[in-house]
């Protein structure tokens, strides 16, 4: 089964897996390659933009694009533990 996703970037394709009646696998068709970069701002600074206090988060900060642009930060923890 295909369903379409409206996004900034355009309709985007979804191919979906159907097993007993159940979504099993999903995959997108992009109309663009993802774009990635570093994020010029330091770990510490993103933590504090968020409201978490800057321990526990790795120093990789990438911003992703498939359209929209996107900032993902990791860490080793939830923020609450």
């Amino acid at each position: 089964m295909t369903i379409i996703l409206e996004e900034n970037i355009g309709l985007v394709p979804v191919d979906v897996t159907i097993e007993g009646g159940d979504p099993v696998f999903a995959r997108f068709k992009t109309a663009m390659l993802p774009e990635h970069r570093e994020s010029p701002h330091s770990y510490q600074d993103l933590a504090r933009m968020v409201g978490l206090k800057p321990r526990g988060y790795l120093p990789r900060r990438t911003f992703s694009r498939n359209g929209l642009m996107w900032l993902a930060i990791s860490c080793h923890s939830r923020p609450n533990d």
